[in-house]
């Protein structure tokens, strides 16, 4: 069974769609993919998968393998920052694929975001959530949003944090999850979504 997660815009323009899934490896791209591309329930323009560490030629075989599909919609593959680094060459060049850096939080080298190969990043939820009760922290957080929008990097994290025990307002990404949405179970083609889909008409790449 296939279920999915939806990201939507904190601006109100766009929406998106996760595979929930463990780390895939390269070779499980395109069988975890294709029923989420062919069951019509996605309500966005991208659709983001979690990759396992690979290396260089993981990464191009992973590209390789999602242009296979000829996605209607951008595949946004979310890799971890020890794999970014391990990029030691060109990736190949597929229209509407694209790396998202995953698991920021305050260990994350700054360097990481201004690697040319992203193009969008996660920011982990505990990092959030602590940024709503540690001034530290949240001035941490905040420059690392402000070093991303500077480099036009979309942004995805946790939802502003509930007035109560918070030290300031949330910051604000590009895209947040909705707690309360239940996830979309992909049962086959041409479905229909188990959720509301308020952000089905909203149309842009990460």
């Amino acid at each position: 069974m296939t279920t999915l997660r939806r990201w939507r815009s904190t601006s109100g323009q766009a929406a998106g769609d996760e595979l929930i899934s463990r780390p895939l490896l390269p070779t499980e791209l395109k069988a975890a993919l294709r029923p989420a591309l062919q069951s019509g329930n996605l309500g966005g323009a991208f659709l983001i998968a979690r990759l396992g560490s690979s290396d260089h030629s993981g990464i191009c075989a992973a590209i390789r393998a999602v242009d296979e599909l000829n996605a209607p919609v951008h595949i946004a593959l979310a890799v971890d920052f020890a794999t970014l680094t391990a990029l030691d060459g060109s990736l190949p060049v597929s229209e509407g694929i694209g790396l998202v850096l995953d698991g920021v939080d305050a260990t994350t080298p700054l360097s990481g975001l201004i690697l040319d190969s992203i193009e969008a990043v996660r920011f982990e939820a505990a990092f959030t959530n602590a940024a709503s009760r540690s001034l530290r922290v949240d001035a941490a957080l905040r420059a690392m949003l402000f070093l991303a929008n500077d480099l036009a990097l979309g942004t995805f994290g946790s939802g502003p944090a509930s007035s109560s025990g918070s030290l300031s307002p949330g910051p604000m990404f590009d895209y947040v999850l909705r707690d309360e949405a239940a996830p979309i179970v992909v049962r086959g083609p041409k479905t229909q979504p188990t959720t509301d889909t308020d952000w089905a008409a909203s149309r842009r790449a990460v």
